[in-house]
């Protein structure tokens, strides 16, 4: 099975390329391509820039649609942190300022994706809908790390071990934090880079890890909705 990624970074693409080893339970590493940001194997360091507003021109762009027919599937990912920025367009909360639950926000960005995919070609994406799966992260992708790795902290009570609210705000400050203060780990390194996030993302790579997580991240099981449509894709066929 083979997979391309197009994502706002390469702590991302990591990330998504370990999520993916572990959830269909086989090793991708050789077959997965990183379209967007442009990634550097030699020194393992984006070659361009990076960033949301980079990753919708890529999506607006005859290259992406090339992309899109030359693979087999191509993982889109974007964090929803800056979703209210000018340009990005989708708000947190509703007009009464009530906060939307997650797969509102979710739906909201991908109708905002698949009209940048569409923009040139009205019907690229009903086409090619079966090839393209959307991972969108509330608020960023570090709300899924964090979902694991506060899953795997002591808890006082057990009843209390699963945090059933998914956490979706300032998810990078607590997840350093979290490291800081769990022994468990303290070899764990959080800085943006891919090796700090592969080794972050590691557990990640056994599907009892990652469906741990899940249940302490909406986003993330949604996400992985998505993954089970690939498998019922292949057995269909």
């Amino acid at each position: 099975m083979k997979f391309a990624l197009a994502c706002e970074g390469i702590t991302d693409q990591i990330s998504i390329e370990n999520i993916l080893s572990g959830y269909i339970e086989e090793d991708v590493s050789e077959d997965t391509t990183y379209l967007q940001p442009p990634f550097d194997e030699t020194d393992k360091k984006q070659s361009d820039f990076g960033g949301w507003e980079l990753l919708f021109g890529y999506l607006a762009s005859t290259r992406f649609k090339e992309d899109v027919i030359n693979n087999e599937y191509v993982i889109v990912q974007v964090d929803t942190d800056a979703s209210e920025n000018e340009g990005f367009n989708i708000r947190h909360t509703d007009s009464c300022n009530k906060e939307l639950e997650e797969n509102r926000i979710i739906e909201n960005v991908v109708k905002k994706l698949v009209s940048l995919i569409d923009s040139k070609e009205c019907d690229f994406y009903e086409k090619h809908s079966h090839k393209i799966i959307f991972s969108i992260s509330v608020h960023s992708l570090e709300c899924w790390i964090y979902a694991y790795y506060n899953y795997e902290t002591p808890k006082k009570s057990k009843r209390n071990h699963v945090t059933k609210k998914s956490k979706t705000k300032g998810c990078f400050k607590a997840l350093t934090f979290l490291l800081k203060k769990n022994n468990k780990f303290k070899s764990v390194v959080i800085s943006k880079n891919y090796k700090s996030y592969d080794m972050l993302t590691r557990p990640f790579r056994t599907k009892k890890c990652i469906t741990k997580a899940a249940e302490g991240s909406k986003s993330l099981a949604i996400f992985l909705e998505q993954l089970d449509r690939i498998d019922y894709e292949k057995s269909a066929n």
